[in-house]
């Protein structure tokens, strides 16, 4: 069995993009990947709807709203979009989006490390390493040969697993519609029950650990060799909440580097000039630029006290004058820039930092 931190590690180059140089770059609204076409090398394509058709004898390192991989990357896919649909082959996985799904064609020879709203392992998908997941939920009806560890809401076992399943299932109440945070996605959301389900046709040829509230729901026609390890997830009131997990931390990770990855992605597609730019100073010049982030941040606190100064002041000179209606506006409006000052420094050192310094790799 790989490990898992190995995947973990893997899944970080969504948000870095690194090597680029030695990449073949490609982008458009639409772009098709033929299915007569190759690409010898790594492939980076940025757009709104992306197909590959076609053979990639490198890594598929995508970023648009609907990403579908019909033909065969022999790398890794590395992919972040609202949609992601794997159903070809591939070395393995590290995908962030709304819907995930991998087609009954999708054939993994590695692991698939995913984080989402929704993903979906079709009959006929095969995944010949581990799967770690975390999101909201998830149906597993393929094959996974070795472990399957995640965090979720809900979660249905249909398929066969190899490895042992580790799963930590918060799901109690009713389910969130697909179109909660927005239109419906164009790949429709598979159905999940609450909580943790294991259906007549799941094969599980390890042990079964979960977290939940509640017990699962196993139909008896399920095989299941190893023995079943169900731990409540429940703490008193008035308890401190036990200690974070493994899986926890490793779907906390998850989430930060899919956050990553979306900020990157912006800053390449809205300021893909200055993105490269800064990332080529960071690469060619490292000192300097730790340099010049430790000033950033001096000159950051300096501006905050400074514009503090400066609202206050305008504020009472204002009252003190005829000029008082002014007050409130000097006020709200100062308030309101104070925060968008901190929020785009927050946004800039938590995440785009990140992103830059992994495209300068």
């Amino acid at each position: 069995m790989r490990s898992v931190t190995f995947c973990l590690v893997g899944f970080a180059v969504v948000a870095s993009c690194s090597q680029a140089q030695a990449a073949e770059v490609r982008g458009g609204d639409q772009f098709v990947l033929k299915a007569d076409e190759t690409v010898a090398d790594d492939l980076y394509v940025f757009g709104q709807q992306i197909t590959i058709d076609g053979t990639v004898e490198g890594d598929l390192i995508a970023f648009g709203q609907q990403i579908t991989v019909n033909g065969t990357v022999k790398g890794d896919v590395i992919a972040a979009g609202q949609t992601i649909v794997i159903s070809g082959p591939a070395e393995g996985a590290r995908i962030a989006g709304q819907v995930l799904k991998l087609g009954p064609k999708a054939k993994l020879d590695r692991d698939l490390v995913a984080a989402g709203f929704s993903l979906e392992c079709e009959p006929g998908s095969s995944i010949a390493g581990d799967v770690l997941f975390g999101g909201y939920q998830a149906l597993f009806a393929g094959a996974i040969e070795d472990e399957l560890k995640g965090g979720m809401a809900n979660c249905k076992l249909s398929g066969t697993i190899g490895g042992d399943v580790h799963l930590e299932v918060g799901g109690e109440g009713d389910n969130i519609p697909p179109n909660a945070f927005g239109p419906p996605p164009p790949v429709a959301f598979p159905s999940v029950p609450t909580g943790l389900t294991v259906s007549d046709t799941a094969k599980l040829q390890g042990k079964l650990t979960y977290q939940a509230p509640r017990e699962a729901t196993i139909d008896p026609k399920a095989e299941l060799a190893g023995p079943v390890d169900y731990r409540p997830l429940t703490h008193e009131a008035g308890q401190a909440p036990p200690p974070k997990t493994w899986v926890q931390k490793a779907i906390d990770r998850l989430r930060h580097l899919a956050s990553v990855a979306v900020v990157g992605l912006a800053a390449l597609l809205l300021m893909p000039n200055w993105s490269r730019a800064w990332a080529d100073n960071v690469r060619t010049r490292p000192g300097l630029s730790l340099l010049g982030g430790v000033l950033g941040v001096l000159a950051f606190i300096a501006l905050l006290v400074v514009a503090a100064v400066v609202i206050v002041l305008a504020a009472i000179l204002f009252g003190l004058t005829t000029l008082a209606e002014l007050v409130p506006m000097v006020i709200v409006g100062g308030i309101v820039g104070y925060a968008a000052l901190i929020v785009g420094f927050w946004l800039l050192a938590a995440f785009l930092g990140e992103a830059i310094a992994g495209l300068a790799l």
